[in-house]
């Protein structure tokens, strides 16, 4: 009878025990759930305020030079003293293509250029707020010319070292009497903007093998050491 007693007293302890560890698991179970539904809601919740973010549908920009292109080149021509470079009908053709289409006669050197370079031509022309024809000794040996697909000009851009002037076609939509000054004071030295465009120019062209003059004489110096 003791032996029974005790056998019994022992079976409900261990039950008790048993229920316990249940009813805790359940609870820790549950607590999980919970915690991992919080998680999981806050997941969503996220990704919903990411969904939600205004994207602005931004057009294509109205700069310069205002179409599309497929392709850029650079020039070198007009390699010589103006008096004697041919001409064509008494008449010598200063800008790369004229308003025909037809191109310089006197192209001397043509490179093609990347299309991540043209664009950055794009951004110093927008800068210097496009033509800046500020001497009358304007005489262009270089040039930027910009291509549509069917080989047609875009735009371009001729850049004379000597005067520093350049000339924009078709120019930035700023009228002249609203673009910025051209010079710092009075000594006629040209402002940062203009300056750091034609540093970009001289080096792209150079990088092309292109000579550059800065002045007659390094013109002359030049077609002398071509003549040895």
């Amino acid at each position: 009878m003791k032996y029974l007693l005790m056998f019994c007293l022992s079976c409900l302890f261990i039950s008790c025990n048993d229920n316990s560890t249940q009813d805790a698991s359940a609870s820790t179970a549950n607590t999980i759930v919970e915690i991992g539904s919080i998680e999981e809601n806050d997941v969503v919740k996220e990704e919903q305020e990411d969904t939600t973010v205004v994207k602005l549908d931004v057009p294509e920009t109205e700069n310069w030079p205002y179409k599309a292109y497929k392709y850029a080149k650079i020039y070198g021509y007009n390699i010589g003293k103006p008096k004697d470079l041919p001409r064509k009908d008494g008449r010598m053709q200063m800008a790369i293509v004229n308003k025909e289409g037809v191109f310089n006669p006197n192209i001397k050197y043509t490179e093609g250029i990347s299309i991540e370079l043209a664009e950055k031509v794009q951004k110093h022309v927008e800068k210097m707020e496009g033509t800046r024809i500020l001497s009358k000794c304007f005489f262009p040996r270089h040039a930027i010319v910009l291509f549509d697909v069917n080989d047609d000009v875009v735009a371009r851009v001729e850049v004379c070292f000597t005067c520093e002037d350049v000339r924009v076609v078709p120019d930035v939509n700023i009228p002249d009497d609203e673009k910025s000054s051209p010079y710092i004071g009075e000594n006629f030295k040209l402002n940062p903007t203009i300056k750091g465009a034609f540093k970009f120019f001289e080096k792209t062209f150079k990088q092309a093998g292109m000579p550059i003059f800065h002045s007659e004489k390094e013109l002359v110096d030049w077609e002398k050491a071509q003549e040895k």
